[in-house]
């Protein structure tokens, strides 16, 4: 179960409160993202509890097919690290999949977040979600979090989701972007949140010159290719 430091170190009252953070040597809900690299392209990293939700979506690299949530044991020891579940807590194939589901209903929500129309199938598989995770309202002392009631698996997703919803309230989530390539998701520190690849040196710029080559194309005609080479003719 998540404990009532852990529960503000992934709401962010641990910033709000005189309360101290967790200890070394104790799981937090941002495991070792604290001492996380640069993203691609020199990006930082989403800030405070948001990165909970970034590096959820980004165990699943769709470039390279790596997948860090492989099974139902990764599942585990991902969660467990971020201090979000039991490191001997049972997880099946079940709660794999509704893993898997949650992943890709974020990373959609990010698409839509970079100007990609709303699938109305990622609001209904994240209200399903939320609903198993039994989340709701709690008050505690003088202010009050969006927490899950079910333990587990789907707890912990819970508590994923509740990450999310806060930043929607405090605006933040809006520059948590999926980029329109690659599917990576960034934050988008920009001020007026213009940023839509995850790198210009990688993606923006091959989507530029695959842009230009199909300009190219189109103003040659479809016919360009079988006309060959364009002679000329009169006297030298």
């Amino acid at each position: 179960m998540v404990n009532d430091h852990q529960r503000k170190r992934i709401t962010g009252d641990a910033h709000r409160s005189n309360d101290s953070p967790v200890t070394a040597g104790t799981s937090t809900l941002l495991g070792d993202q604290e001492g996380h690299s640069m993203e691609p392209g020199g990006r930082e990293p989403a800030p405070g509890p948001l990165r909970l939700v970034q590096s959820f979506i980004n165990t699943r690299d769709l470039q390279t097919g790596r997948d860090a949530l492989s099974g139902p044991d990764a599942l585990r020891e991902w969660l467990a690290g971020q201090g979000l579940l039991r490191s001997d807590e049972h997880v099946g194939a079940a709660q794999l999949r509704r893993a898997w589901q949650l992943r890709e209903a974020l990373r959609a929500a990010m698409l839509t977040n970079n100007g990609e129309p709303e699938d109305p199938r990622t609001v209904d598989t994240l209200n399903e979600l939320a609903a198993r995770a039994r989340l709701g309202v709690r008050f505690h002392g003088d202010h009050g979090d969006i927490e899950p009631s079910s333990s587990g698996v789907d707890g912990a997703m819970g508590w994923i989701l509740s990450v999310a919803i806060v930043s929607m309230i405090e605006g933040s989530w809006y520059r948590l972007k999926a980029c329109r390539r690659c599917r990576w998701v960034f934050y988008d520190h920009s001020k007026n949140r213009s940023g839509t690849w995850c790198s210009m040196i990688t993606c923006g710029n091959r989507i530029k010159a695959d842009a230009y080559r199909r300009r190219r194309r189109e103003a040659r005609g479809p016919h360009a290719a079988l006309r060959g080479p364009v002679l000329a003719t009169g006297s030298p």
